[in-house]
């Protein structure tokens, strides 16, 4: 979700669901990405729209940047671990 607010507000408003919305980036003073499961970031979308706060709902296919992802790490790093790597071909 794309959100057009300061930081801080962004973040006193993720405080209303704690541990559910995630800051993925900031892409400028007044324009972050949050993320979380879908249904917390639906709730935060139509908080942010209930308070007048620009945000819109950005088509990816999961949760980018949030810990969410962290259970897709391990076995992706093991996948990897037995692939030998070499430098590109020139």
């Amino acid at each position: 979700l794309s959100v057009l607010e300061s930081e801080a507000k962004v973040r006193q408003l993720m405080l209303e669901q704690p541990g559910e919305i995630f800051v993925c980036a900031i892409n400028g003073p007044e324009q972050l990405v949050v993320g979380g499961s879908e249904a917390a970031v639906e709730r935060f979308a139509e908080r942010c729209t209930q308070l007048r706060v620009k945000n819109k709902r950005l088509q990816v296919p999961c949760a980018f940047h949030t810990p969410l992802l962290a259970d897709t790490q391990s076995p992706l790093k093991s996948a990897l671990a037995k692939r030998k790597i070499h430098p590109p071909r020139r």
